[in-house]
């Protein structure tokens, strides 16, 4: 644990392996599992080993030998973190509602906070107001939680740090942009003076994408940056800086440089390729298909794009992740339009807008974009209801940028984000410029 807190994670992996060996105490055994994974879970979650699967049944088995709740929230807990890794993100939710349930009822902080924290954020891309909820209550807990209760501090000290970010990343879904900066960053703070370089990655993509968000090109690519140099040192961490990679390709893209964006959106797709996590990869090939469709870089490619789309969709339905198969859904109707399908763009974009009206907002989808390109495919065929689409998109638009008290970042979304003009000036949005 004192390696945990120091953050040297192959330290602990390393005595957690030596400690195994040594014991056959149940509740010990679980504890011991507990630690190692959660201390490497941005490295074995990349692609989940038969060695991993093996430690999480061994503790679900050892959890329910024991049967006291605390063991047995934690061992579900970790059964959901593998299920998410796996792409069973409906699965993975059953599996937190139980460890929430068993955590409760155990009389242990850390057990019922852990997964309180688990299955919020991961509730969130399918019930935004639920998952908020959740993570609201989490972080009701924590700040009112008597540390002397704790007997593993540094767990909780990360736990906190993170609970931040995930409700700032909540505050970014619901459209609370100033609120949701200011906890991104108090969450990064939080994260560096406990040595959780691992979950900086994460947290830092996070606010870098609502930097990219809200026309704070300079602000984002500085602080992805900085990630990409605090990993660069980690190589297990591979899908992790792709996705970094990908998305501040993503920023340049949006900036309007997409031979800039090219490189290290094909970077970071390679490197995400090599682990088939599936969360980062539908996230990362909706980046690749947005390059290939714009029309300013020089190796568009719509049917590639279209084609890299429909893998999107297929895969989250499967999966469950739906946001990405909203993006792709979108994308796909803005990529055929650019064909001049306008009857194949209708289907998609239809299909966008009721999984969108039927989950709500969703984990860093510009809702705004989805109603956008709803209205110029109606408007293509000709429907009197595409102004209806228009205004809505105006509306949640305005309203996010309400929520930013600084005039100048206010001015920065509205002016400096292509979506964003195309909604107030009428332009077409996928005309990049700068």
């Amino acid at each position: 644990m004192s390696s945990y807190a120091r953050g040297e994670y192959r330290e602990v992996e390393q005595f957690c392996g030596q400690a195994l060996s040594a014991t056959e105490d149940a509740a010990l055994t679980v504890r011991i599992i507990h630690l190692q994974l959660t201390a490497t879970e941005l490295w074995w979650s990349l692609r989940p080993a038969d060695s991993v699967r093996a430690l999480v049944d061994m503790a679900v088995r050892f959890a329910e030998a024991d049967g006291a709740s605390a063991l047995r929230a934690m061992a579900r807990s970790l059964e959901g973190r593998l299920l998410v890794a796996t792409g069973s993100l409906p699965d993975a939710i059953i599996a937190f509602d139980e460890a929430v349930r068993l955590g409760a009822i155990s009389g242990e902080p850390l057990a019922h906070l852990e997964a309180l924290a688990h299955q919020g954020h991961h509730t969130i891309g399918r019930d935004l107001n639920k998952g908020r909820a959740l993570l609201t209550e989490a972080r009701r807990l924590v700040d009112g939680l008597d540390r002397r209760r704790v007997s593993e501090e540094p767990l909780l000290a990360v736990l906190r740090a993170r609970l931040a970010g995930l409700a700032g990343v909540a505050d970014f879904d619901a459209g609370r942009l100033g609120q949701a900066e200011s906890l991104l960053t108090q969450s990064l703070i939080e994260l560096r003076a406990v040595h959780a370089v691992d979950h900086l990655a994460l947290t830092s993509n996070f606010l870098g994408q609502l930097l990219t968000a809200t026309g704070r090109f300079e602000d984002g690519e500085r602080v992805l940056l900085q990630a990409l140099e605090r990993l660069s040192c980690i190589g297990s961490l591979t899908t992790y800086q792709g996705y970094n990679m990908a998305l501040l390709g993503k920023l340049h893209l949006e900036r309007g440089d997409p031979d800039t964006a090219a490189r290290w959106i094909h970077e970071g797709w390679r490197l995400v390729r090599r682990h088939a996590h599936g969360g980062f990869v539908p996230l990362v090939r909706n980046y690749l298909a947005e390059l290939l469709m714009t029309p300013g870089y020089g190796r568009c490619d719509l049917d590639q794009a279209r084609a890299l789309l429909e893998e999107t969709i297929a895969e989250c339905r499967s999966s469950g992740f739906q946001r990405s198969e909203v993006g792709a859904l979108a994308l796909r109707a803005q990529a055929d339009l650019q064909a001049g399908d306008a009857h194949r763009a209708y289907a998609a974009s239809t299909a966008a807008v009721q999984r969108l009206e039927t989950a709500g907002s969703m984990p860093a989808l510009r809702t705004e974009e989805v109603y956008l390109i709803h209205h110029r495919v109606l408007r293509a065929l000709g429907s009197p209801k595409s102004s209806h689409w228009l205004e809505r998109a105006r509306s949640v638009l305005l309203n996010k940028s309400a929520s930013i008290s600084d005039e100048v970042h206010r001015a920065s979304m509205l002016r400096r984000v292509r979506v964003s003009r195309a909604i107030l000036d009428g332009s077409e949005p996928y005309a990049y410029g700068g």
